[in-house]
């Protein structure tokens, strides 16, 4: 998820990050140096983590999506069936989670879904690979 936090900060919402209301330590610290750190320690510890930490690792994730889209749609019912646009910023996130700009519930559950089997899938890879590097290492020090 780490690993998935960098690339999506890097390549898909670069215009957002590099502004200058999203450039602070909290947003780099979590966006690139604590990403960075986890794809640094996969890369000279492979090995340490359980077989399942794909899946453990996105029960943070899962529950924040259903934290925002339950503040959202508490906040919708306030103000009478649709967040005013100026108010936007502070309950949708990112601009994909917005319902209030043409997404539906079930399109956004549907995005967050495939979101989800991609990154397991890109998780499980990683591992894998790791697995398979230890698994050289050993071997060559036979």
């Amino acid at each position: 998820m780490m690993t998935a936090t960098f690339l999506i900060a890097a390549f898909v919402l670069p215009d957002k990050i590099w502004t200058a209301n999203y450039w602070t330590f909290g947003s780099t610290f979590k966006h690139f140096i604590l990403p960075i750190f986890t794809i640094a320690d996969e890369i000279l510890f492979p090995g340490k983590h359980k077989k399942n930490f794909p899946l453990l690792g996105m029960v943070i994730p899962i529950s924040w999506c259903f934290i925002i889209m339950r503040r959202a749609l508490s906040a919708r019912a306030f103000f009478g069936g649709a967040i005013p646009q100026n108010l936007w910023g502070q309950y949708y996130p990112y601009g994909f989670t917005n319902l209030d700009n043409g997404r539906s519930l079930k399109g956004l559950c549907l995005l967050f879904l495939g979101i989800g089997i991609g990154l397991a899938v890109f998780g499980f890879l990683f591992l894998l690979l790791g697995k398979l590097k230890a698994r050289k290492e050993r071997s060559a020090d036979v």
